[in-house]
């Protein structure tokens, strides 16, 4: 075998690594020459069935208010609101009840349901009307009832527990109205209501104005979360003519 000096190689090796220079550029001429791009990772079997979720946030419920509109004095009731807001917050059940108008009730005899049942006939009975919502219960209580009642409805509740309405502390969530003249103030908690039931309660304190003077007329009591529900939602048209959520 003939053989061939260092120059002579390198005279051979220069045309052949310049004609696979030149083919590689002359047959990539016509065509865009895009980026290598790093290799993607590679998935477990694991990954593919139980894929990571996109994280979002938690829809807000959106509250919206019912048919019909606020009467021109609904807005002397909104400035008061702010007084029972804090009655609330502070659990004065005494600012209730003293407002509370009581009315009289004379029985029958006869009747099967409420105050009357078993008393005879011409008794008569006293107190601020209130009533169980979706419910034939209701009756009157004196003031001092009253209030007793709502006091320990208010240390009743599970600050602890939450919901789309926010925690179980007694709040004002919303105001509502009712005919021209009985405007509506929806307070609410989350409370133990027995059986291991946890349920969200209100009560819709019924005011109207006399003699430039608010006083309660009487109350709507809800004791499960499905009634509470017509209350808080803003759409329930036997409720209420008018409904607003109250700023947290």
């Amino acid at each position: 075998m003939k053989e061939v000096s260092g120059s002579q190689s390198i005279r051979i090796v220069l045309p052949s690594i310049i004609f696979l220079v030149v083919s590689l550029l002359t047959g990539c001429s016509d065509e865009e020459v895009l980026p290598i791009s790093s290799p993607s990772p590679t998935l477990s079997p694991q990954a593919w069935q139980n894929p990571t979720p996109e994280p979002t946030s938690s829809p807000t419920p959106e509250l919206t208010h019912s048919m019909g509109v606020a009467s021109a004095s609904f807005e002397a009731f909104r400035s008061f609101a702010v007084d029972v807001d804090t009655a609330i917050a502070s659990e004065d059940a005494g600012f209730f009840a003293t407002r509370g108008v009581e009315v009289e009730v004379i029985c029958s005899g006869d009747e099967q349901l409420g105050q009357c049942t078993g008393q005879p006939a011409g008794t008569v009975i006293r107190g601020i009307p209130g009533y169980a919502w979706r419910s034939d219960a209701g009756g009157l209580n004196s003031r001092a009832d009253f209030e007793q009642l709502v006091s320990q409805w208010f240390q009743a509740a599970m600050p602890s527990e939450s919901d789309i309405h926010g925690n179980g502390a007694p709040r004002l969530l919303a105001l509502a109205q009712r005919a021209d003249d009985e405007f509506i103030a929806i307070a609410s908690l989350i409370r133990d209501t027995g059986a291991a039931s946890i349920q969200r309660q209100c009560r819709a304190f019924r005011f109207s104005l006399a003699d430039n003077r608010w006083v309660l007329g009487g109350e709507i009591f809800c004791y499960a979360t499905v009634a509470t529900e017509d209350w808080l939602s803003g759409s329930c048209a036997e409720c209420y003519d008018y409904w607003e959520p109250w700023p947290s």
